[in-house]
């Protein structure tokens, strides 16, 4: 199948980091922002994934009995899920696309098999790469606080203890370096954040050339 051309990646838009960073508000509010002006989607990964219910099962195993193999095997569910998604959900997708966690937030969770492993897995599953990843951060008691604050509390089967959680937050700085991602820090009022991430994306999608979500995703097949 051949792969269209274009100088500049389409407009999926990827929101990942820690627990307890203001991600999801800060997605909520970039979305309105953006839908004044143009068309937008805002997805979530977990309530897509047809094949959670695995994965979940699969997390629960590996707090009680944290392997490299086990771990491994989650690598490969999530990617599953994510494969499915850019195969049945982002084809269809209107506008700018926003999504609530996909592969770099295994930057975040996996503790035992290292991000380049998880994020070739999800590449060879055929999972789409979004034009620009949001590394949403904040300090880390604030994020503590933040979680521990809102109705579902932290809300993970990995993250559990302070400990952790610091070790999650270094972990995904690490990694957004490495991997050049675009960092976003979530400490002054979510509308001037959302405002400047707003900006960048539309920015973003004026100098892309018009290609449909369905052309994105034929270049990974």
């Amino acid at each position: 199948m051949s792969t269209p051309q274009r100088s500049t990646p389409p407009r999926f838009f990827s929101f990942d980091g820690p627990k307890g960073v203001g991600k999801s508000t800060l997605i909520e509010a970039v979305t309105r922002l953006i839908a004044a002006t143009n068309e937008v989607t805002s997805l979530e990964e977990k309530s897509l994934d047809p094949y959670r219910e695995e994965t979940r099962a699969l997390l629960r195993q590996f707090r009680e009995t944290p392997s490299y193999e086990l771990e491994l095997s989650i690598c490969r569910a999530l990617a599953k899920g994510r494969a499915w998604i850019s195969q049945h959900v982002l084809p269809t997708a209107a506008g700018v696309v926003l999504i609530d966690r996909w592969v770099p937030s295994d930057a975040v969770f996996r503790t035992l098999v290292p991000f380049d492993q998880c994020a070739e897995i999800n590449r060879a599953a055929g999972v789409c790469e979004p034009t620009v990843v949001f590394a949403v951060v904040c300090d880390a008691a604030e994020s503590w606080r933040r979680a521990h604050g809102r109705d579902r509390g932290l809300d993970s089967r990995v993250v559990s203890t302070w400990e952790q959680h610091e070790m999650s937050i270094a972990q995904f700085h690490r990694t957004s370096e490495t991997q050049g991602w675009h960092r976003v820090v979530n400490d002054r009022p979510v509308a001037e954040v959302a405002a400047t991430v707003a900006q960048l994306i539309l920015e973003r999608v004026s100098k892309a050339p018009v290609v449909s979500m369905r052309e994105m995703v034929q270049k990974h097949e």
